[in-house]
């Protein structure tokens, strides 16, 4: 009976593989970014755009003929109480493969968005922030048992690899006490 129970749940976890891969949809957070030479942390990845900023975040978001990416970036302001948040997100056409489990983009798109103070000098700091997606094919593979749930190719030669995010909105309040090393609520 055991084997038999076995053998049924085996055979209910295996793939058929005449089954479109699955196509990946909604929110996501880069967890990881794997280069030709290393992997590394999706916030330090992000940070490496924003030099000097203490927290960051890239997502990307799957819809029925889109995809949308945004950079999420939190920076040190004019004393040490302050910071200063910035959000940036671009949204470009796209067309799914099913056969081959690919998105497809026709055209490279960029965005920039400045946080600005209420007065024209108040802000006397960078407080920009950008993201741009390549056209090209991004190739998903659907991953289990780890940490983050799919696997992207960009047409730069990276993996992104993607998990859900924590919040689809960033609480800039919880990264800036994590930016200071204090503890969440």
């Amino acid at each position: 009976m055991t084997s038999l129970l076995l053998l049924s749940l085996t055979a209910c976890l295996q793939q058929d593989e005449t089954s479109p891969p699955p196509r990946i949809e909604g929110l996501w957070q880069v967890h990881q970014v794997e280069t030709t030479s290393k992997t590394v942390d999706g916030q330090e990845r992000a940070l490496e755009h924003f030099p000097g900023c203490g927290w960051a975040r890239q997502t990307w978001s799957f819809g029925e003929q889109m995809i949308r990416v945004g950079h999420d970036v939190l920076c040190p302001g004019n004393s040490a109480e302050e910071s200063v948040g910035c959000r940036v997100s671009v949204e470009v056409p796209a067309s799914w493969d099913e056969t081959a489990g690919v998105w497809t983009v026709t055209e490279t798109a960029k965005a920039r968005s400045r946080t600005r103070g209420v007065k024209s000098d108040s802000l006397d700091l960078p407080s920009d922030c950008s993201v741009e997606i390549e056209a090209g094919q991004y190739p998903v593979v659907e991953i289990r048992r780890q940490s983050w749930r799919w696997e992207m190719s960009t047409p730069a030669g990276y993996v992104l690899r993607l998990k859900i995010p924590d919040s689809d909105d960033p609480d800039f309040v919880i990264a800036m006490r994590s930016v200071r090393g204090e503890e969440s609520p």
